[in-house]
């Protein structure tokens, strides 16, 4: 778990951590070793899932390697569900893309980043 505290707004305990694959994560489908040491630290901190529609069919693959669960999302309809499922007020959210847009909106802390994809 991770405690945030904003001040003048709220203090989050962030339990979950879900992932985009492509322009998040990865370029092309492949991911750094840098980016992968990150998520391997930050999963000692919480619990991880990558969600993404397989775009370049390495997502499996990807989740694997990190020791994270995937999670096939067609569109942003899937992705949100999922971060409700969990349980928004615990949630943070990383991704870039309009299909993303929902789940970064519901998750307690949602962090959009642009890429070269």
């Amino acid at each position: 778990m991770i405690a945030v505290e904003i001040p003048g707004w709220r203090d989050l305990e962030l339990q979950y951590c879900v992932l985009d694959l492509n322009g998040t994560l990865a370029l092309d489908g492949r991911i750094s070793e840098e980016v992968k040491e990150r998520i391997r630290l930050l999963s000692g901190q919480l619990e991880l899932f990558l969600l993404s529609s397989d775009t370049f069919g390495t997502a499996k693959e990807v989740a694997r390697q990190l020791g994270i669960t995937f999670q096939v999302a067609r569109d942003g309809e899937d992705k949100l569900r999922f971060v409700r499922k969990l349980g928004a007020e615990m949630v943070v959210a990383l991704g870039n893309g309009r299909n993303d847009r929902l789940r970064l909106r519901e998750a307690a802390l949602g962090v959009a980043g642009l890429g070269k994809e």
